[in-house]
């Protein structure tokens, strides 16, 4: 008698968003390596021109931020203590985009409620071996469109 192993349940989107997170240091998508094993199709794509980029002009490539951040950095003990992550829709042919929600930095002085909040989107495509990165945009909370895609970042 064959036995057949069932494969492991897809963590939820959220976990996985969460997750990327609570790394040491906070993943950067396309910096940290090994990149193809979170990311697919067009944040792919955009990551790998970068290289490309990055290879042919002295190492500077066409991403100069940390996608996941929406900044050159931040202090990440208060990214993970603010960070809030939720569904914005339903899983759809295996799709599904999450928000990630966070301080990048607490001023002095400043009421939590008017600190500036980053929301970084994830599209993501669950893959046979978990859930990978399809694209991802940025903006600040209270902005109506996301000021950047990573699918568009290195056109």
């Amino acid at each position: 008698m064959t036995t057949v192993a069932l494969a492991e349940p897809l963590q939820s989107a959220t976990d996985f968003v969460r997750a990327l997170y609570m790394s040491e240091p906070i993943y950067n998508p396309g910096f940290d390596e090994p990149f193809e094993e979170r990311l697919t199709g067009p944040a792919l794509a955009a990551v790998e021109k970068n290289e490309d980029d990055a290879a042919a002009s002295e190492g500077v490539g066409c991403i100069d931020f940390m996608l996941s951040l929406n900044a050159q950095d931040a202090d990440e003990a208060t990214v993970r203590r603010t960070l809030e992550v939720d569904e914005v829709s339903s899983e759809t042919d295996g799709r599904i985009s999450v928000e990630a929600t966070f301080i990048g930095f607490e001023f002095e002085g400043i009421p939590a409620d008017q600190q500036t909040q980053t929301v970084i989107r994830y599209d993501l495509l669950a893959m046979d071996d978990g859930w990978r990165i399809a694209d991802i945009s940025g903006k600040a909370v209270g902005d109506d469109e996301f000021g950047w895609r990573l699918s568009e970042l290195c056109q």
